[in-house]
């Protein structure tokens, strides 16, 4: 019987884990925020993110995955494990943006020169899902820091900050060892039910869920009615006490005299007293 393990579920579907039936490596971490690892120079912030769901998206057979990558000895032929498609934003670690997508595992992988490739990736990423990472495969553009004088931005070690990297195309996203934006390639995204607005993202997802096609009004109007059911359910007739409007102090009215931005053109153009 196949059976599919998660890592985490949330009311967003981002699921994480191995479904075996299917052969999805589900919510595989493709990049991470923050400065690349080894003798990369740079950093990806949450622009260059949002590039890479971009990019990821317009390719509609999904980006191509390798057990490793090629090397000066071999393009990488055999080393075929399938695409990876659904890309989105999300977390690791609870808080460090990231971009997930999931690898859908290609049959001929089980069958390549070098062996099972793909059920081996399965059964790992099963296992010790931090024995394994990713890697992309990109060119990218960099974009310095500069303060506004034209000088490149220091640290407060006085070392140049890294420069931004600003993908433009991507080629592959490979299963490595060790990738340099990435740390566990099914790193734990935030626990959504221990934040402290858990419950109004419980509610969100529900209204989204019900009322996917409706409009403002509709929503409105059908809230509306199910709270006043609510509260007169759970209060009886303490739940008819018209609540009292809040009190709000009246806006004080316009004087240009006093106004600050007239004053200092007044001062500026020689006209204040």
């Amino acid at each position: 019987m196949s059976e599919t393990k998660w890592l985490r579920a949330s009311a967003r579907n981002d699921e994480i884990g191995v479904d075996r039936e299917n052969e999805i490596l589900k919510g595989f971490v493709v990049v991470e925020q923050g400065v690349i690892k080894g003798d990369h120079d740079g950093e990806f912030d949450g622009a260059a993110l949002k590039s890479v769901v971009k990019l990821m998206k317009a390719d509609p057979l999904g980006i191509k995955s390798r057990f490793s990558h090629p090397t000066l000895s071999s393009d990488g032929l055999g080393k075929f494990l399938g695409r990876a498609k659904n890309p989105r934003m999300s977390t690791v670690n609870g808080d460090i943006p990231a971009v997930r997508a999931d690898l859908h595992i290609d049959p001929t992988s089980h069958t390549t020169p070098a062996g099972d490739l793909g059920g081996y990736v399965l059964d790992l990423a099963d296992s010790d899902p931090a024995a394994m990472s990713s890697s992309m495969v990109l060119k990218s553009d960099r974009e310095f820091r500069i303060d506004k004088k034209g000088r490149r931005i220091l640290d407060d070690n006085g070392v140049e900050l890294p420069p931004l990297w600003r993908p433009t195309a991507l080629h592959a996203t490979d299963i490595v060892d060790d990738g340099a934006a990435v740390g566990s390639l099914l790193a734990a995204s935030v626990d959504e039910s221990k934040l402290p607005d858990a419950v109004a993202r419980e509610g969100c997802a529900m209204l989204d869920s019900h009322f996917a096609d409706c409009g403002p009004g509709y929503i409105r109007e059908h809230c509306t009615q199910w709270l006043e059911k609510y509260l007169s359910w759970r209060f009886g007739q303490d739940a008819q006490v018209p609540v009292p409007e809040p009190k709000v102090d009246p806006e004080p009215s316009y004087d240009p005299d006093r106004d600050p931005e007239v004053l200092r053109r007044k001062r500026v153009n020689g006209l204040a007293e």
